[in-house]
């Protein structure tokens, strides 16, 4: 972190407003386009170049910097650290006239208050080629609401995107990070193999991220689980070792995040000591820096082992608690976690089903074409977590694994900072910044209409077709965003959900008329119906519906792989799998989710002459018991989507009634996406 005095400002090269003489009217607005920027200091002043630099890419005007202090017919006001009663991180923004000149002030109550106050003005100013104006009369005082706001941007395989960056764009997201707010970058420098995109290598990417935070002064994580029983001494020294040697390469790091499962399973018994052997190599090179540990995976008794090493050890080498997936409640955590330790949220906002926040009542299409990390704006659902999640917290980093949840980020960035911010104003902002304020009110409703169309069934959701149109005709309004990845991945979007609706109503069409065809067997015949009806089936591959569109949607993946390294497919771009590239799935839609062994399942009016099975679908065990009596199967496969089936004894069923319910599978050190779970459920009579 660099030290003394801080200075920022910028001065406009004018002349006093008397010289323009007195009729003339007073000006509502300074244009930054005409500004000089005085930074004084020695070294590079980060909060001046973020600004000259962004202005210059959105007006081409490059503003002159200048060590000097201006004198007649200009004014300067200097921007200086540690102002008395200012809060960490906060600063004051303000546009005034002074002397009969005008003079934008960034003032910040450290430099990252500095650098975010920057940030606000490049987010509110008012933008075009040659110019950049913001009211004349501005004031703004903001202080964060919570000390944590950050991201993950992990430089490995499982990334569907950041693992084909290079030190550049990492410097240029991360500073778009900050322009919003965020103050945290996690990395996750071990786990995964190496990607085929990578341009350099890991050991090369955790340094070069860490000396990327240092020069926009964040915060640096690391992510860093155990995925060896801790018991092996041999490589638990091992591991010591390597973690030692990270951090000696490292100019900055600021904390540890170990995860207590997913992945992992080792018990608090075995994690808290080498979290402490960890912390001791780790305050050797940067002795700030704290040790955090996720519950993620424990047991209810492991839990409450956790708990009691506090209360018993107070250790004073653990910075906090970490809420993530599979973690108790976090409002219950918080209830838990002496006031010593703080807490900070992990919440997953990268995925969409098979996740800890999926989306509600997911239409069959989309799940099984766009899978778990889609492009997914989710505006309204995450502001409604967050706002309900943070009270409990010290704040967030989230859990991200590319850029297609960019807008998520910025809307838990913004409302870190300010909890109250409309959702509609933070899309506004997001698209004056990136898009342009001449369209950024349309931009932000075309944005907030992406989540809507994965509001109910897909077929009759006719406002997809309308916000396709739209982003095509913001398209056509603003041609320069083409090249723009963040214009780009929206409006394939957009073009993706069109394509599906219409796919879906075409082979749905196709799949009615075989259907009559089926029903005419009496008729023609069954070998002649099933001719004709598996031909009318296979037109959905002879005569698909739209291959322009098609080519279109082709087109946009090759653009948003050259253009940030999004990898939508696993054979062309490399991405890891397909549930993290192209998302599709020949599973059926009960696959893609669970019931979470449900308390209970009633039937009533059966039939008492029949006999009846249960049928059950989804992975690993089940131990179905009806009216308490544990049921024996017939048929047990623990393959997704294959069957077990459990007869149902006549006695049970003889008062016409049956309760159905299920012992949870005793299953210690299983991680969840491998754990045992129920997706369907059928009572079939025989």
């Amino acid at each position: 972190m660099k030290s003394g005095t801080l200075c920022f400002a910028i001065a406009l090269c004018l002349a006093c407003l008397t010289a323009a003489g007195a009729a003339d009217p007073a000006p509502q607005t300074v244009q930054l386009a005409e500004a000089l920027v005085f930074s004084p200091q020695d070294g590079e002043n980060i909060a001046a170049l973020v600004f000259t630099e962004e202005l210059e890419k959105r007006t081409g005007v490059k503003l002159p910097v200048t060590r000097e202090w201006p004198r007649q017919g200009t004014v300067f006001i200097a921007a200086l650290s540690q102002i008395p009663g200012m809060p960490p991180e906060s600063y004051r923004l303000e546009a005034s006239v002074r002397d009969g000149c005008m003079a934008v002030q960034v003032t910040g109550a450290d430099e990252r208050g500095i650098l975010f106050g920057v940030g606000r003005l490049l987010r509110i100013m008012d933008w075009q080629n040659g110019s950049a104006t913001v009211p004349l009369g501005l004031d703004i005082t903001s202080a964060p609401a919570y000390p944590i706001r950050g991201h993950q941007l992990g430089y490995r395989h499982t990334a569907n995107s950041y693992d084909a960056w290079n030190p550049r764009q990492y410097d240029q997201y991360i500073r778009e990070l900050a322009i919003f707010g965020c103050n945290s970058i996690e990395n996750i420098p071990f786990q995964d193999d190496a990607s085929p995109v990578m341009p350099i290598p890991r050991e090369q990417m955790n340094i070069a991220i860490s000396q990327i935070c240092e020069r926009y002064n964040l915060d640096y994580w690391l992510w860093t689980p155990a995925t060896f029983n801790l018991e092996d001494n041999d490589l638990r020294a091992k591991e010591l070792d390597k973690h030692d040697a990270l951090y000696k390469s490292l100019p900055r790091l600021d904390a540890i995040f170990f995860p207590g499962g997913d992945p992992g399973d080792n018990p608090p018994s075995l994690v808290m000591p080498f979290l402490k052997d960890l912390q001791l190599r780790l305050v050797k090179y940067h002795p700030k820096a704290g040790m955090w540990l996720s519950l993620q995976g424990f047991e209810p008794k492991q839990v409450d082992e956790f708990f009691q090493y506090l209360d018993q050890n107070k250790p004073q080498w653990l910075a906090g608690v970490v809420a993530g997936p599979q973690s108790p409640p976090i409002h219950e955590l918080r209830r838990r976690l002496p006031r010593q330790y703080r807490l900070r949220d992990y919440p997953d906002i990268t995925h969409n089903v098979l996740c800890q926040y999926p989306v509600s009542w997911w239409d069959l299409p989309y799940a099984l074409t766009l899978g778990r990390e889609p492009v997914n704006p989710r505006p309204r659902d995450y502001a409604l977590i967050h706002n309900w999640s943070a009270p409990s917290t010290d704040g967030f980093i989230s859990y991200s694994d590319g850029i297609h949840d960019d807008v998520n980020k910025t809307v838990w960035s913004v409302l870190g900072w300010e909890p109250a911010t409309p959702v509609r104003d933070i899309l506004v902002d997001y698209a004056a910044f990136f898009f342009g304020p001449s369209i950024a009110s349309e931009t932000a409703d075309a944005l907030a209409a992406l989540e809507t169309n994965w509001v109910g069934p897909l077929e009759l959701n006719g406002s997809v077709d309308a916000t396709y149109f739209n982003w095509q005709r913001l398209t056509a309004l603003a041609p320069e965003l083409a090249s723009n990845w963040r214009w780009r991945i929206h409006l394939f979007r957009a073009q993706y959900d069109y394509f599906t609706r219409h796919r879906l109503i075409y082979e749905s069409s196709l799949e009615r008329q075989a259907n009559s065809t089926l029903a005419n067997a009496n008729q023609i015949g069954p070998d002649a119906a099933m001719d004709q009806a598996l031909e009318i089936l296979n037109r959905a591959q002879t005569q698909p519906w739209a291959p322009d569109i098609r080519a279109s949607l082709e087109s946009h993946a090759d653009a948003l792989f050259t253009l940030i390294g999004y990898q939508t497919s696993v054979p062309k771009y490399h991405a890891r799998n397909f549930e993290r590239g192209e998302g599709k799935s020949r599973l059926r839609m009960s696959s893609l989710s669970n019931m979470d062994w449900p308390k209970a399942i009633v039937y009533d009016g059966l039939d008492t002459g029949r006999g009846y099975v249960l049928r059950l679908t989804g992975r690993g065990d089940a131990l179905p018991r009806a009216d308490g009596q544990l049921l024996q199967p017939l048929k047990y496969s623990k393959e997704i989507g294959q069957f077990k089936e459990f007869p149902i004894p006549k006695e049970l069923v003889a008062d016409g009634a049956l309760r159905i319910t299920f012992d949870p599978p005793k299953e210690p050190g299983i991680n969840w996406p491998y754990s045992s779970m129920l997706t369907e459920a059928w009572l079939i009579p025989q």
